[in-house]
């Protein structure tokens, strides 16, 4: 935009234009999705293979029950306890009052909107109270993409590959009766007590297999759980030193766009060519105050974009582009239109000397009668001309 700014700027004042930079390569076009043949017939579904997930997930939990906050700080359950302490009473307030208005027989101007504004705020206040728990989920290690692939996926694959060695075994009960044996006889072998784990595969599958083969994916799945634990606790202790450093991070960077943003605004804002068009002026304060409405509003739309609905991206996406590029030509049309007025201008003033019709009014004085003059007086005044 400075670029088209700068061009737009010497347009009609005798100054060079300053050339494009080239913006990269052209946008390469998106390929086109091949159709599906509709006369092909649809692929079988395949079956869905049923895994127990190793080790099993912490259950999550339900509407209205409290997570568990052993995995975080204390002083996080504290916050937690202290905000719903203090927003509780304010949503059951609001919500007396939105029923009050509900039940009048009579609406008045107004209810609506009041009803609107008081649901507002018991939304924005239920979402400030959620903030808690969207922390704790932060600290919670068990929760994260590396604890999944460090922890639980690893414990899967052993899991998996106990699976298929059991699978291939026969079990036979005290009747001496045989059948395949399934996962749940390997799960019978994993939660069993560390010393009873050699008895119970015994127990299973006899003698014809070596007890340890089995209860060595057992103690490893036993291992990986070990380790989960102690990385849980590491993670525990050094969030909060982490959170603070990363806010800290934040806070630099913000500190740095500010001072950029500033700076680069100070530099437009006293370009010679068009800067009068981003600052106030104390003459204008009309067009003072579009300007900064204008600025606010760009604030108020970044702040809040990543929150909106697409629709409403686009929306504003399209107002700021047309905005935007709008820029440089009004500047090119509003050069042309000065430049014009210029001309006219020093042409009425030349014109202005020559007309009898000013005399007295800048355009020069009339000749001063010196004494009665007849006809042979006139006639020599107009030789004269």
């Amino acid at each position: 935009m400075m670029e088209q700014l700068d061009r737009a700027a010497a347009m009609n004042s005798g100054k060079p234009a300053t050339p494009p930079t080239p913006s990269g390569d052209p946008p390469t076009p998106a390929a086109t999705a091949k159709p599906a043949d509709p006369a092909a017939p649809p692929a079988p579904a395949k079956p869905a293979a049923k895994v127990e997930p190793v080790p099993p997930a912490d259950p999550a939990p339900k509407p209205g029950e409290e997570p568990d906050w052993s995995k975080a700080p204390q002083k996080w359950h504290k916050i937690y306890e202290d905000h719903k302490a203090k927003t509780t009473g304010t949503i059951r307030s609001l919500e007396e009052k939105v029923k009050a208005l509900e039940g009048k027989r009579v609406e008045a101007p107004g209810d609506a909107a009041k009803i609107a504004a008081y649901e507002k705020q018991i939304e924005d206040i239920r979402k400030e109270a959620s903030s808690a728990k969207q922390r704790l989920a932060e600290v919670d290690f068990t929760k994260s993409a590396e604890y999944k692939a460090n922890f639980v996926d690893r414990a899967q694959r052993i899991w998996t590959k106990a699976v298929q060695l059991v699978t291939q075994l026969k079990v036979t009960d005290a009747e001496g009766n045989q059948r395949p044996a399934t996962p749940a006889d390997f799960d019978a072998i994993r939660t069993a007590p560390e010393h009873l784990r050699s008895f119970k595969a015994r127990e299973l599958f006899g003698d014809d297999i070596d007890p340890n083969a089995i209860t060595k994916y057992a103690d490893a799945i036993d291992q990986v759980r070990e380790e989960a634990d102690l990385a849980v606790s590491r993670h525990a202790q050094t969030h909060e030193q982490t959170a603070t450093q990363r806010a800290a991070e934040a806070r630099k960077g913000q500190e740095s766009y500010q001072t950029q943003y500033q700076s680069a605004l100070k530099a437009i804002q006293e370009n010679p060519d068009y800067g009068t068009w981003f600052k106030p002026d104390e003459n204008d304060p009309e067009a003072s105050k579009l300007l900064q409405d204008g600025f606010d509003e760009i604030e108020k739309v970044t702040a809040a974009l990543s929150e909106m609905p697409p629709d409403a991206q686009a929306a504003y996406a399209a107002v700021f582009r047309a905005r935007a590029a709008a820029m440089p030509r009004l500047l090119v049309a509003h050069n042309r239109v000065k430049a014009e007025l210029e001309a006219v201008k020093t042409e009425l003033s030349k014109l202005r000397g020559k007309d009898p019709g000013n005399i007295g009014k800048g355009g020069g004085e009339a000749p001063k009668a010196e004494g009665p003059q007849g006809i042979k007086e006139f006639a020599a005044m107009f030789d004269k001309e």
